[in-house]
């Protein structure tokens, strides 16, 4: 046998337990023909979509009947062609049929218990089942992919095409039908009884149903362990405001209490407001219930004609007028959460993104300073050794010609030629890699810089320094290469002719000014252009924890504000200098 024949008779056996351990001890052991194979299309039946439907079907029909007027036999609210209507939307078109087939039987027991005529019942069946699949195929024409009404748009498109449309137009059909038949006389009555009682009942029934039927198990007990003592209290209130708004205003009848007659719609927003569109419904089922009883109950001075006439339509139109809004209501609400949901997702996936590129420019810059380091290292070690090892040979070669005098002027030359490209080359080494930072500190190193600056007409740098320092060494890096970008940036670009570089520890903190007299720049437009200099400068910072502040302007020069996390720690190049 394979394995899913035998996982499937598993679950099945599984299911039916319970209904078997139900039964007398004689059913317990039934006879060799009732075998498992029976029980399970036993089981099968009775748990089937049509089956469950005709069962609902017929549900539906007697609580229509109990919200009937004892005068007039119309109801405020008709659930069976809702429920069918349902049924069709969550199901696949080539289920119909069956569906179909299914609520004629309830049909028939609703007209025996009531004493229809079961032809006229019959062809009313038939206007029902074209009701509610117009309305499925109309559904399922709008919104192919999602059978849910969710959100504001859907709601707009649903109300109208399925709610109203399908039932105004087979209303016509119904009413035609009872005429023929001479179950009544008056056309318009039948017609207008049920258009009113289907839309209404379309309206709050329908939604709420196909949302509750598509949530998985797993998502509505979710929601229920999450939010059941706010539903509880919420539909607790709905009930007794309900009750106590009728008491009010049939004991005071005055205008003054007419405003207590609202109180139950406090509970119906918030229903609408905190949770979906299957609470939504329910409430406004309760409350439509709750209305319906209590005003047909209490109708008992009024005649037949004033309840046909003015006390059902206007409860029908009043529950009307609260349903529409408060779903339209629920759908913003709808959009809203998943407008929020979406915008924290992606504010997740920003964010997420913000990381890896702060990562990745991190790691960069710390390729970066490796980078520099052996490049220094090289230039250094291998092309300062050999300039300076061209150097001493010209040196020599200048003593064995001292008898031509042209000669030894050119060789002094190409000396001094190679001199200056070792200190070149030192200098560009001690730029990439400054020796001073690692072997001496921040501070000596910070001197260092400045002092490159003031030769002839250049740019003069002066640093003070406002306490003791003693910072780690990436901090230590941080500073320097801000420092250095900033006079680089005052010298080059801004015409600066003085810069004050300002150094002290605040508490826990490492806190630089850099200020130049320069011609200032406009910061937004540079940042647009793509420069590097403020971005690596704020990069910088970031990976150690910092921040920096740039205040400048186009004519009034430039001021750069440093705070970083000034800690102190055992192996930080500042105390290994100075230990």
């Amino acid at each position: 046998m394979p394995q899913g024949v035998d996982d499937r008779q598993t679950e099945t056996q599984v299911a039916i337990a319970p209904v078997r351990d139900a039964l007398p001890e004689a059913l317990r052991s039934p006879p060799a023909a009732l075998t498992a194979a029976s029980l399970n299309w036993l089981y099968t039946l009775v748990w089937a979509a049509p089956v469950r439907l005709a069962v609902a079907y017929y549900l539906g029909a007697r609580l229509g009947f109990l919200l009937q007027s004892p005068l007039v036999p119309q109801s405020v609210l008709w659930l069976p062609n809702a429920i069918l209507l349902t049924a069709l939307i969550i199901s696949s078109p080539r289920r119909w049929p069956a569906l179909l087939v299914a609520a004629y039987p309830a049909q028939m027991m609703v007209a025996w218990q009531t004493h229809a005529p079961p032809v006229t019942m019959s062809l009313i069946f038939l206007t029902n089942c074209a009701d509610a699949a117009l309305g499925a195929a109309i559904w399922k024409f709008v919104s192919p992919k999602e059978r849910r009404v969710e959100g504001l748009r859907r709601m707009l498109v649903f109300l109208p095409l399925v709610a109203i449309l399908p039932t105004l137009t087979l209303s016509f059909a119904d009413a035609g039908v009872t005429i023929a038949r001479q179950w009544s006389t008056n056309y318009w009555l039948v017609f207008v009884t049920r258009a009113r009682a289907d839309v209404l009942t379309n309206v709050i029934f329908v939604p709420a149903a196909i949302d509750l039927l598509s949530t998985s198990r797993d998502s509505l007990l979710a929601g229920l362990r999450a939010r059941w003592k706010e539903a509880a209290i919420m539909l607790l209130a709905l009930v007794g405001s309900g009750a106590a708004a009728y008491q009010w205003c049939s004991t005071c009848g005055d205008s003054g209490t007419a405003a207590y007659s609202y109180l139950p719609l406090i509970f119906v927003v918030w229903s609408a407001v905190r949770f979906g569109i299957a609470m939504t419904g329910g409430t406004l089922l309760t409350l439509a219930f709750m209305m319906t009883w209590m005003t047909l109950r209490g109708a008992t001075g009024l005649n037949t004609i004033d309840v046909a006439d003015h006390l059902i339509p206007t409860l029908q139109l009043e529950l009307l007028a609260i349903a529409v809004p408060v779903l339209c209501l629920c759908a913003v609400s709808q959009d809203r959460e998943r407008a929020t949901r979406a915008l924290a997702s992606s504010q997740d996936a920003l964010n997420e993104s913000l990381a890896q590129i702060r990562s990745l420019a991190g790691r960069l810059l710390t390729a970066t300073e490796v980078e520099r380091t052996r490049i220094a290292r090289d230039l250094h070690d291998d092309i300062n050794q050999q300039l300076a090892a061209i150097g001493i040979g010209l040196s020599a070669l200048k003593r064995h010609v001292s008898n031509d005098d042209a000669l030894r002027g050119e060789v002094a030359a190409l000396q001094s030629q190679a001199m200056r490209a070792a200190d070149s080359v030192r200098w560009l080494s001690h730029d990439l890699h400054p020796a001073a930072l690692q072997h001496a500190g921040l501070v000596p190193a910070l001197r260092a810089l400045c002092a490159q600056y003031g030769h002839g007409d250049a740019m003069r740098a002066v640093l003070a320094v406002r306490s003791e320092v003693n910072v780690e060494p990436e901090v230590a890096l941080c500073v320097y290469r801000v420092s250095q970008e900033a006079l680089r940036n005052a010298a080059r670009h801004a015409a600066a002719r003085a810069a004050h570089l300002s150094l002290r520890a605040n508490g826990n903190l490492l806190e630089m000014q850099i200020e130049d007299d320069g011609k200032g720049f406009d910061q937004a437009a540079a940042l647009r252009r793509g420069g590097l200099g403020l971005t690596s400068m704020a990069e910088r910072v970031r990976l150690v924890g910092g921040t920096v502040h740039v205040d400048t302007a186009v004519g009034r020069g430039t001021r750069i504000f440093l705070r970083v996390p000034c800690r102190e720690t055992n192996g930080s190049a500042d105390a290994a200098a100075r230990g």
